[in-house]
């Protein structure tokens, strides 16, 4: 898949199945576009910053507890809403 489609492909994901996604499936998802997922100061919080991204600061996410747990939909929406937001800029970033 080229890295244009991946943008889209991540967009689409987070917009069709927003109260389905797991934890690590969100995790692989942001990482695959560059992002960098760490942890938080609280267990299941994830911490989210893109080293090339100049108007983009961070966001977070909260993966709760247990083993792989489903992210809130409230979240997938925000992440996609940063995606469609940095479109251009991740696509770009990811021609290089």
């Amino acid at each position: 898949m080229s890295s244009p489609d991946r943008v889209q492909s991540a967009i689409d994901v987070l917009a069709t199945r927003p109260s389905n996604l797991r934890c690590e499936e969100v995790v692989a998802l942001l990482e695959g576009l560059g992002f960098v997922v760490r942890d938080g100061r609280k267990q299941g919080h994830k911490v989210v910053t893109h080293p090339v991204l100049d108007d983009f600061l961070s966001t977070s996410f909260s993966c709760g507890h247990g083993r792989n747990p489903i992210v809130k939909a409230a979240y997938a929406v925000i992440l996609k809403r940063v995606l469609t937001i940095h479109a251009d800029a991740l696509r770009d970033h990811l021609t290089r």
